[in-house]
């Protein structure tokens, strides 16, 4: 039967029942189908990038543009490459581990690593830079991301390290922060030590985020391609561990910036430690900020709903395909994501004001975890759901990033990220050790809590 309507009054119905009688080809083939029109229509009405060239600025010599190049080579390569090293964990471990270990213990390593990140992005990021140096706490970094990988592919190979395994998740955990924020700020301090301008600071950002699609991309796919070479689950986690390891090396082997002791902390965190937590929200008048409070309180409802959605895609995806690739699900999950950036790329190309997008987005979010609280039958009904979820997600992130930088005061912006992360890891946590046991209300308080946080938004406007 042809996937078209005609002119027969049941023909929505019979397309809709052929819709769930695809095989496992055509419903991964169709889901990608539509992910990649998503990314063409948003990529089609966004802005044309304008092309640069860092080399246009006369007063620079040749050597420095030579060293300025190769600095963004390495830095670049590094950090792409450990991010896809990381993606590929994520990727891979339950589809590793799920043979030995029940779904509450894969939860619960989970639960650890969102745990370790949020202790290592408020606590240990600026001990370490302090100690290290930026620079070498990005190779730090990279040293735990292969660490993370080597015990998942050791726990395959011997079972019952679990000691081992959950070292790894805390290392995993330690490494997100550094490898989100610490590279940022190692590439921001080396272009302005150089004296570089702040075109070529442009251009490695650009790069920078080139570097990090791709790998959110291709990770999980070239992770499935190792495992259908080799036939073993480790292979891709040894190989991740390998390229990381790589990546760490190139890091090490770029320029460094000049240790600095008054620097600001870099990448939002709070300066002026748990005390001025409990003062958030306050504006600059003294008076209660309720629009600052309710776009980090839909920033932290949309940032623990995508940490359960890590937690909760493979197992769901297992339940209706126990062959599933897990690796291609995942890349699947993560061009949706960038599709949804470009969803909010094409609405900022149009418009400044994102709180109709940010309540749309949490509006679908809402409305995935509640096709997922019903139990679906079958792969499409498992796999749409979190493809939908990622895609609102993708447009989420940086609406209510602007959210927070109009909305919030300047002088409370590290307070309200702060804020963010903590009642964000708190209700990841906690959901993701429910899970296991109780899927179904796990699903459904995501999917209030998503509803809840719409109607604020959207009232942001009035």
């Amino acid at each position: 039967m042809p996937l078209e309507f005609n002119d027969d009054p049941g023909a929505a119905r019979n397309f809709l029942l052929r819709l769930t009688m695809l095989s496992t080809v055509e419903t991964y083939a169709l889901a990608a189908a539509a992910v990649a029109a998503a990314y063409a229509a948003a990529r089609a009405c966004g802005l044309e990038e304008t092309p640069t060239t860092p080399k246009g600025t006369a007063h620079h010599t040749e050597e420095q543009f030579a060293a300025f190049q190769r600095f963004r080579r390495l830095s670049v390569a590094g950090f792409a490459l450990g991010l896809a090293a990381d993606y590929v964990v994520a990727a891979q471990l339950y589809a590793c581990v799920r043979d030995d270990l029940p779904l509450l213990v894969v939860a619960e390593l989970f639960a650890t690593s969102f745990a370790a990140a949020w202790a290592a992005r408020t606590c240990l990021r600026p001990a370490i830079e302090k100690a290290l140096g930026l620079r070498n706490a990005c190779v730090l970094a990279l040293l735990c991301v292969a660490l993370s990988a080597l015990t998942a592919a050791l726990h395959g190979s011997r079972h019952g390290l679990h000691g081992f395994l959950l070292a790894g998740r805390v290392c995993s955990g330690v490494a997100q922060p550094l490898l989100q924020l610490t590279f940022h700020g190692w590439q921001g301090a080396v272009h302005a030590a150089r004296g570089w301008p702040a075109l070529w600071r442009r251009d490695t950002m650009r790069e920078i985020g080139r570097g990090a699609t791709l790998a959110a991309v291709l990770a999980g796919a070239a992770s499935e391609a190792v495992y259908w070479s080799c036939g073993d689950r480790r292979a891709p986690l040894i190989f991740s561990a390998l390229v990381a390891l790589i990546a760490a090396g190139l890091t090490f082997i770029a320029a460094d910036a000049p240790a600095t002791t008054n620097a600001p902390l870099c990448g939002g965190d709070a300066e002026a430690g748990l005390g001025r937590f409990f003062e958030f929200p306050r504006d600059t008048s003294g008076g209660r900020s309720f629009r600052g409070a309710v776009v980090t309180a839909g920033a932290a409802i949309v940032d623990a709903a995508a940490a359960i959605a890590l937690v909760a895609w493979a197992p769901t995806v297992a339940r209706a395909d126990p062959d599933a690739p897990f690796g291609l699900v995942f890349s699947l999950t993560m061009f949706a994501a960038v599709a949804g950036t470009q969803i909010f790329g094409a609405v900022a190309a149009s418009s400044k004001r994102f709180e109709h997008l940010a309540a749309a987005s949490c509006a679908i979010g809402g409305l995935s975890f509640a096709f997922l609280a019903t139990q679906p039958v079958g792969l499409g009904a498992a796999l749409a759901p979190f493809l939908l979820f990622q895609l609102a997600v993708g447009a989420s992130k940086p609406c209510l990033a602007a959210l927070r930088g109009k909305h919030v005061p300047p002088d409370q912006r590290d307070v309200s990220a702060r804020a963010q992360a903590a009642c964000a890891v708190i209700a990841s946590v906690a959901g993701t050790l429910m899970y296991p046991n109780h899927a179904s209300v796990v699903y459904c308080a995501c999917a209030l809590a998503c509803a809840v946080a719409s109607s604020p938004l959207m009232r942001l406007t009035a």
